[in-house]
């Protein structure tokens, strides 16, 4: 939880990453006045406003990229993503540097996060904009909501244009008028048959710096609340992966155990026959051999 994502070699990667893909967006929750609208809306972005509108939960799996503006630096990371709103969510990364890591937000400029393993009941609270608590290119904690990215498109001064993907899937681009702090000059979203975001892609000029999909997409879970979780199913999950291989270890040592005392009774079998019927039958031949002699007498 407190080791961060450093570019260069010899750092460690924060698990607190994870506040990069905590999604919400107050403008553009339930409710809330639409966002002020810097381009010309487009159908596609229309569409992807009215999904947003009629959701008001979810859980997905996110595959993440990134990349340094040079190339020189990558994360790759999987992330288990869940999402209520107003602004509530968990994210857990699955797999990749800091795997069992967790941060939850629950709103406003703070979170709360844990490494995985034995250290996730060490938990602290931090500013999202901390550099321990943005991913490789700086995104914090709201960056890569749904939402976000609605009001992203939105206000960024430039051009919204959509297209078709080759499986005809839609797609809308962004083309900032100038290029955003972090170098970015064109963002794009596709989107699947719902109406929400499958994949999400940053490029500066002609490299692609951010790839993220998303996958097990599942909406309007009413058994889905996170206004109270901070990390209670988390860490359940990583004393529950500790006790596992902790039971794995001992099925293995009994297994070990049950072969090493099946051979400890084989030799000690081999032994008490060696023992007992050996002698019996060296006799029993040498009586037999007096008897063969006496009658050829």
């Amino acid at each position: 939880m407190t080791a961060c994502v450093h570019r260069g070699a010899g750092h460690v990667a924060s698990i607190l990453v994870l506040a990069s893909f905590a999604m919400t967006s107050v403008s553009t929750t339930a409710g809330a006045a639409p966002t002020p609208f810097a381009n010309r809306s487009t159908a596609g972005f229309e569409a992807f406003r009215r999904s947003w509108n009629g959701v008001t939960n979810y859980a997905e799996t996110i595959v993440a990229h990134e990349t340094s503006n040079d190339g020189k630096d990558v994360q790759d990371r999987t992330y288990a993503y869940e999402f209520v709103k107003p602004e509530n969510a968990l994210i857990v990364i699955t797999a990749g540097p800091g795997r069992g890591g967790a941060v939850a937000w629950h709103g406003g400029t703070t979170v709360r996060g844990h490494q995985g393993g034995f250290l996730a009941g060490i938990k602290l609270t931090l500013s999202k904009h901390d550099p321990r608590t943005v991913s490789l290119r700086g995104e914090a904690v709201d960056d890569a909501s749904f939402g976000h990215e609605i009001d992203r498109y939105a206000t960024i001064a430039g051009s919204l244009v959509d297209g078709t993907t080759t499986g005809g899937n839609v797609t809308l681009t962004l083309t900032p008028a100038t290029p955003e702090p972090t170098g970015v000059t064109r963002e794009m979203l596709t989107f699947a048959s719902n109406g929400l975001p499958v994949k999400r892609e940053q490029f500066v000029r002609d490299r692609r710096v951010l790839l993220e999909t998303f996958s097990n997409v599942k909406l309007n879970d009413p058994k889905l609340d996170l206004r109270t979780i901070d990390f209670e199913r988390s860490q359940v999950a990583a004393v529950r992966r500790v006790f596992c291989r902790l039971q794995n270890t001992s099925r293995l040592w009994s297994l070990v155990e049950a072969v090493h005392s099946t051979r400890r009774y084989h030799r000690s079998l081999s032994k008490f026959w060696i023992e007992r019927s050996g002698p019996y039958r060296r006799r029993d031949t040498s009586s037999r051999k007096r008897c063969f002699r006496s009658i050829a007498r």
